[in-house]
This record gives structure tokens, C-alpha cells and sequence, in this order.
């Protein structure tokens, strides 16, 4: 039994699964149950989109945010995901509908702007003022939600017959 320390806490090594093979629920249990390497696989995953939520954030919320305050925001993220016994990644639910990578980017924007407020630099601090600004394209993370329910709704008409369908559409 192979155990690293990663942040004071014991990482218990299991058999080995090549991680790009896992689901996110699959992931998410061995990042909760902190196996080796999990953490980074999911850094790996989810990086770009966290970072495109939180540099659309400051965008919007900001005039010209920096390179420092966007990494700022992720670490203060990154930090936040470890908090709590990681008590926001526990929160994650995947019944609700929700892609991990949806949920992860919702928590990127929400640290965005608690960053933005701590700053006193806000065009804008009223959420639904800010959902008026989304571009007409939508958020990465509203793309990311459209595809998750296309899917869910070619998977559930195609359980129906042809002409249900035909009606249906």
C-alpha cells in the first residue's frame, strides 16, 4: 500500500485504473476518497472550462482584469474546492441533471465574482443585471447544459416509435 501526503492529508493508493477511462461519478468518489492522482485528472479535465468561466466573469464584471487576477481566482477556487472536508465538490449531484463540468464552471463563475466584490471593482453586482450582459452565444457552461439536454431528450425520443416521434416533433 503506496500512501502519499498531499495538503496534511493521507492519499491511499488503490489499483490502478487509467483515469481518462473514468466517469465523473467514478472520478468524483476518487477524488473524495483522495486516491493518488485523481486530482490531477481532474484538474486536467475541467482546467479549460473553469478558466473560460472565470475570465468571461472578469470580463464582465471588470475593466481589464490580468493574467495575476485570473490566476488569483482559480487558486482561491482551487482552495475552496479542498475546504469543508471538500464539502463543495461533495455537493455535486449528478441526479439534478448536471454535468460535473457544469457544476465546476458555476462554481468558477461564483468565485469570480466573489473576487470581484471583495475588489470593489463591479460594473455590475446584481446578478440578474449580469445575466442581461451574457453574449448572445451564451456562457460555456449554458453550451455545455444545451448538449446535456439534446442528449437526454435523442435518448428519451428515441425509446418512442417513429410515428410518436413525428408527432412529438
Amino acid at each position: 500500500e503506496i500512501i502519499e501526503v498531499f495538503s496534511g492529508m493521507r492519499l491511499v493508493e488503490s489499483p490502478r485504473m487509467p483515469m481518462v477511462d473514468l466517469s465523473e461519478t467514478e472520478l468524483m468518489s476518487r477524488v473524495l476518497a483522495r486516491r493518488p492522482g485523481a486530482w490531477r485528472e481532474l484538474e486536467a479535465r475541467y482546467r479549460r472550462i473553469v478558466y473560460r468561466c472565470i475570465i468571461m466573469t472578469l470580463n464582465r464584471c471588470t475593466i481589464g482584469a490580468s493574467h495575476a487576477d485570473v490566476d488569483e481566482v482559480y487558486g482561491e477556487l482551487q482552495l475552496s474546492l479542498l475546504q469543508d472536508d471538500m464539502r463543495k465538490l461533495r455537493l455535486w449531484d449528478p441526479a439534478r441533471g448536471a454535468s460535473l463540468g457544469s457544476w465546476l464552471g458555476l462554481l468558477a463563475k461564483n468565485a469570480a465574482r466573489d473576487f470581484v466584490r471583495a475588489r470593489g471593482s463591479a460594473k455590475e453586482t446584481d446578478t440578474e443585471q449580469l445575466a442581461e450582459l451574457s453574449s448572445p452565444d451564451g456562457s460555456p457552461l449554458d453550451a455545455v447544459l444545451a448538449d446535456e439536454r439534446r442528449a437526454q431528450l435523442s435518448d428519451t425520443l428515441a425509446a418512442y416509435t417513429e410515428r410518436d416521434r413525428r408527432f412529438l416533433t
